[in-house]
C-alpha cells in the first residue's frame, strides 16, 4: 500500500465510520426518547399514588410517610438517570464526525513520533517529551481523525493530571498504548490495567528504539530489519510486561505489534519513493494501520 493509497483508505474509512456513528446516534436518541416517556409515565403514576395515600385516612401515618419517601426517591433516581442519559448523548454527538485516538506511554517511548505519523506531521513535536508539563494534553486533528497525546506515564505531579489523562482514554474510540524495547516498567502495566478497565479497544505497540545517525544506518536496517526487530527478543519483553500487568488485572491480555516508529516516520519524510516503500515495509507499521482501520470500520 503506497502513501496515497493509505491516505485514501483511511479517509474513506473515517467517512464511513462517521456515517455509522450518526446512525448509531439516531438509534440511541430514539431509545432514550422512548425510555424518557416510560420514566415520565412511571413518575406520574407514583405521584398519583402518593397523592391518594396522603388523602386517605390511614391510621399508620408513619407507614404512609415511609412509602411516600421511598416513592419520591425512586422518582428522583429515575429523573437523574434520564438527565445523565441525555447528557451522555449530547457529549457523544459532538464527536460523531471524528474518530478519536488517545496515546499512552512513558516519556520518550515514541508517542510524539507516533502522533506525527498519524497526523502526517513534519516532526515538530518530536523530542519535546522531556519538556512536558502536568497540564500538557495535546490534541491534533487530521481529516476526521482526532489524536490526543497525554502526559507520559509516571510523569504526573498530581492526581488532577492523572485523571485528565484517564478522561481522555474514557472518551476515546481507540487507545494506542506504547512501550519500548528496553525493560518494561511496573507503572506502565498499572496504567494499562486502569485503561483496560474502561472497556475501550486497545492496540499495544512495542516500539524498537534503534536510532539512525545517517544513510548508512538506514541502509543497514533495510538490509536486515529482522535483526533490529527481533521477534523472539520482543516476545520475551511482552511476556515480562504481561506478568506485571497480571498482578494488577489478571487475564484479558492485549496484543502487541512490533514496530520501528522512527523508520515509519522517516518513510513519510523522504523524497525517495523506493526508500519510502522500503522503510514503510521494514517498520512494520502497516500492522498498526490495519488495526486502526479495523476499529474505524467497526464504528460504521
Amino acid at each position: 500500500m503506497d502513501h496515497h493509497a493509505e491516505r485514501g483508505d483511511l479517509a474513506a474509512a473515517l467517512a464511513e465510520g462517521s456515517q455509522g456513528a450518526r446512525r448509531g446516534h439516531q438509534l440511541a436518541l430514539a431509545s432514550i426518547t422512548h425510555t424518557e416517556s416510560a420514566i415520565d409515565a412511571t413518575a406520574r403514576s407514583l405521584e398519583h399514588a402518593i397523592t391518594e395515600l396522603e388523602g386517605s385516612r390511614v391510621e399508620t401515618s408513619d407507614v404512609v410517610s415511609k412509602l411516600r419517601d421511598q416513592w419520591l426517591q425512586i422518582i428522583n433516581d429515575l429523573t437523574a438517570k434520564k438527565q445523565e442519559a441525555w447528557a451522555a448523548l449530547e457529549a457523544a454527538e459532538s464527536a460523531l464526525d471524528e474518530f478519536s485516538i488517545t496515546l499512552f506511554g512513558r516519556t520518550m517511548a515514541g508517542k510524539s513520533t507516533l502522533m506525527e505519523i498519524l497526523i502526517r506531521g513534519r516532526g515538530d513535536s518530536i523530542g519535546r517529551g522531556g519538556q512536558r508539563t502536568t497540564r500538557d494534553v495535546r490534541v491534533y486533528h487530521w481529516r476526521g481523525l482526532k489524536v490526543t497525546d497525554v502526559p507520559g506515564i509516571g510523569d504526573s505531579e498530581g492526581t488532577e493530571d492523572q485523571e485528565r489523562a484517564l478522561a481522555a482514554a474514557r472518551q476515546a474510540d481507540l487507545v494506542l498504548f506504547v512501550i519500548t524495547d528496553d525493560a518494561p516498567q511496573p507503572i506502565e502495566a498499572e496504567c494499562l490495567a486502569r485503561v483496560r478497565s474502561f472497556g475501550k479497544p486497545i492496540v499495544g505497540i512495542l516500539n524498537v528504539k534503534r536510532g539512525f545517525q545517517d544513510q548508512d544506518d538506514i541502509a543497514d536496517f533495510l538490509r536486515a530489519p529482522e535483526k533490529i526487530i527481533d521477534r523472539d527478543r520482543l516476545r520475551d519483553l511482552v511476556d515480562q510486561f504481561h506478568a506485571f500487568a497480571d498482578s494488577h488485572h489478571p487475564g484479558n491480555r492485549i496484543a502487541f505489534v512490533y514496530n520501528h516508529l522512527h523508520a515509519r516516520f522517516l518513510a513519510g519524510r523522504t523524497g525517495d519513493r523506493q526508500q519510502c516503500r522500503a522503510l514503510r515495509k521494514a517498520s512494520q507499521f502497516v500492522r498498526v494501520e490495519e488495526r486502526i482501520l479495523d476499529q474505524i470500520r467497526r464504528r460504521a
